[in-house]
């Protein structure tokens, strides 16, 4: 009878156990939903719809004004991807600041990236001005390389405006706000589709591809604009922007954004060069421009299809180091093959589509039944290697979260340089399998990367990634300076909305009609590192043996377990406050994901309430 009870209660609690640990899954499944669908539309609309729209209005009007877009739209988009890489050092940078609660490090990020990209600007535009010159180089058509070169130039105006409003997009998506990017992209691509109506057609002539370029750069413009007024309307900025400081231009901020930037850069960089390459191997093939052709309406459709892993690569970039950053690694690691299958699942789907309809496909783009059925060829391999790539995409948003982009930049390299393109290479002209070749290889590289990026994060120290990324978000790029001027921002930002909504500074205070919840934040979140352990050991110490002969008896356990929580959360303690949460689950931006901070780490009872000796009061009407 003893051991059926003993039985009865083990089983109960390991029921109990994995009963919470499902909806604790299914709560984060939710969020990871929540964000991949915003992030793919967005991506869908802001990266690869204008081009799509594009090809299809001077599709219709002649094969070598779009093989001259294909072959613009391949080359800005590689060159491009060397300043849009060096901002997603945002994903590792201001997820895991934002969710060690270092909010003056998620603006300070910002406005670095925005200088970032301001000087890459410039090297993207230059290489944009030799676009002629380089494809006549590497033996591209004199025709098609001319009206390459002019694409290019009518896509320049719209090129600083477009990097800016990636760096907005980074910054609101790693707070998990992602709707402004939706709303902006449905916007911009209807006034794309609106320029291209007006400025392309038989009636423009030769006019009519330089046409579909402007509208792509009068809507890149239109969209920055229409971003800022969102940010400031809704005031999406208010809890992390403190204002242009001239800390943000610290040498050792710079060196650590870019020691992150960089390494993104290079990974975002060879898979599009890559493509690049493969892109000039297919001109290279004959006869006439049919396998350029079909090969770049693959290529379009493919990543067309590719931005549903990328939204859920971005969604679980910024979810890992989020939770890296408040000190959850298990969930963060829970979260990484969570997402591995949604992709599996995704891709799986859209192969079966794309085999399906792979005589369908090319009439989208072109009316030549030789480009159709080529690309009918080269589909269904394109729908093998996108199920692989899709799997080796979450991954490498996962080694972004974790801030380990150098192992992301070294996969991206080995799967295109010396596998891929070798392979295709080989494959497309000494084995005579034409265009197909050349997609047989890119897919064997992809699938080789994707089963080393399985390796290494089953094989991943998550412990180790989390001590990481607290030293990251606690000290990084923040001189003394930085955190006494962080401070002191904070202070009037905090007394200011405290006279709005006239609270006291002692506690609680409400009105009628008007409950106010008063949130302390301490001042010692800020400038905790500029204390020694030792003093913290001593301090903590003194305080709770203090506490022990102060209180009641019946709080002496309690008390016990304070000590044991300080002694183990030094250093940690300081920057979580449960205040802090209440105050974004009950901020006045409805849009915000009210699911994010439900589930942040509740590591400790004590130390999520624990009531620092310095504070001010922040107050929100609920």
């Amino acid at each position: 009878m003893l051991k059926f009870e003993e039985f009865k209660s083990f089983s109960k609690k390991n029921f109990s156990f994995f009963q919470e640990q499902y909806q604790i899954s299914k709560k984060e499944l939710i969020i990871l939903l929540k964000w991949s669908i915003p992030l793919i539309v967005s991506n869908l609309l802001n990266n690869v719809s204008y081009l799509f729209v594009n090809l299809i209005f001077v599709g219709k009007q002649s094969a070598d004004q779009l093989a001259g877009v294909a072959l613009s739209n391949t080359w800005t988009y590689c060159t491009m991807s060397l300043a849009t890489g060096l901002a997603n050092a945002m994903d590792t940078l201001v997820s895991q600041s934002f969710g060690a609660n270092n909010l003056t490090l998620v603006g300070l990020t910002l406005q670095r990236a925005s200088l970032v990209s301001n000087a890459s600007f410039l090297i993207v535009t230059a290489l944009w001005c030799i676009t002629e010159k380089f494809l006549l180089l590497v033996g591209q058509d004199s025709e098609v390389s001319y009206y390459a070169q002019q694409y290019s130039l009518f896509l320049l105006p719209g090129l600083w405006f477009y990097l800016q409003t990636n760096v907005l997009q980074k910054y609101l998506q790693c707070q998990g706000v992602m709707w402004p990017s939706i709303v902006v992209g449905f916007i911009m691509n209807a006034f794309n589709v609106l320029f291209n109506f007006l400025f392309v057609g038989e009636n423009y002539g030769d006019f009519s591809y330089k046409g579909a370029a402007l509208a792509t750069s009068i809507s890149r413009i239109l969209a920055f604009f229409l971003m800022l007024a969102v940010i400031k309307i809704w005031k999406l900025h208010e809890e992390t922007w403190f204002g242009w400081k001239r800390e943000c231009l610290s040498l050792q901020g710079f060196k650590e954004y870019l020691k992150l930037g960089g390494p993104a850069s290079i990974q975002h960089a060879s898979e599009a060069i890559g493509f690049e390459v493969l892109t000039i191997l297919a001109g290279l093939l004959g006869p006439g421009k049919v396998p350029l052709d079909a090969h770049s309406v693959t290529y379009n459709f493919t990543q067309l299809t590719y931005q549903f892993p990328s939204g859920i690569s971005i969604a679980t970039s910024v979810r890992v180091g989020q939770l890296l950053g408040s000190k959850n690694e298990s969930m963060a690691k829970r979260v990484s093959w969570m997402a591995f299958v949604i992709s599996l699942i995704f891709m799986g789907i859209i192969a079966i589509i794309q085999y399906t309809c792979r005589h369908v496909i090319g009439y989208i783009y072109s009316d030549s039944e030789d480009v159709v059925q080529t690309v009918a060829k080269i589909l269904p391999i394109a729908a093998l290697f996108q199920i692989f790539d899709g799997g080796q995409t979450i991954f490498q948003g996962v080694v972004r979260g974790m801030g380990r982009v150098i192992t992301g930049a070294l996969c991206n390299f080995i799967a295109f340089y010396v596998i891929s393109i070798p392979l295709s290479a080989v494959f497309a002209f000494p084995l005579d399998k034409g265009v197909e070749g050349l997609w047989w290889g890119l897919c064997v590289g992809l699938v080789t990367i994707c089963v080393i990026l399985i390796i290494i994060i089953f094989r991943v120290n998550w412990t180790t990634e989390m001590d990481r990324a607290f030293e990251r978000t606690k000290s990084m790029n923040m001189s003394q300076a930085d955190l006494e001027n962080g401070l002191e921002l904070q202070q009037k930002q905090m007394a200011q909305q405290e006279n709005n909504c006239g609270s006291s500074t002692d506690g609680v205070s409400t009105s009628e009609g008007s409950p106010i919840t008063t949130i302390k934040v301490t001042t010692e979140a800020v400038v905790q590192e500029s204390y020694d352990d030792d003093i913290n050991d001593k301090n903590s110490d003194n305080n709770n043996k203090n506490n022990k002969k102060n209180n009641n008896s019946d709080d002496e356990d309690d008390d016990d377990e304070d000590v044991k929580s300080n002694k183990k959360r030094r250093g940690y303690n300081n920057y979580r406050t449960s205040s802090h949460h209440q105050m974004r689950t009950n901020s006045n931006n409805n849009f915000r994901t009210n699911s994010h901070n439900n589930f942040r780490t509740n590591s400790s009872p004590d130390f999520r309430n624990e009531v620092p000796d310095q504070s001010v009061n922040r107050c929100h009407p609920q």
